[in-house]
């Protein structure tokens, strides 16, 4: 490994360090997966507007979304699918 690609690793390690101590990775991850359940839940939506979509699809989706927001992983991410601001 040349020095360039050392010094990169390990300035990498270093701001990863330090966002994770401060906690804007969480919330960063947290915004994503407010983001990603409310895509589903439009798309949710749109869905249900069709006519031609037989309604097993409807909700299955979302179904699996809400079990993944009541979980330890995803609890987090509740005040930030409501309030985005405040993140």
């Amino acid at each position: 490994m040349d020095d360039y690609t050392r010094e990169m690793m390990d300035l990498k390690t270093l701001v990863t360090r330090t966002l994770e101590k401060k906690g804007v990775l969480a919330k960063i991850r947290a915004e994503l997966r407010a983001s990603v359940f409310e895509a589903i839940e439009e798309e949710d939506r749109e869905i249900e507007n069709e006519d031609s979509v037989p309604s097993a699809l409807l909700g299955s989706c979302n179904d699996r979304a809400k079990q993944l927001h009541v979980s330890p992983s995803g609890s987090f991410s509740s005040p930030c699918s409501q309030d985005k601001t405040n993140c």
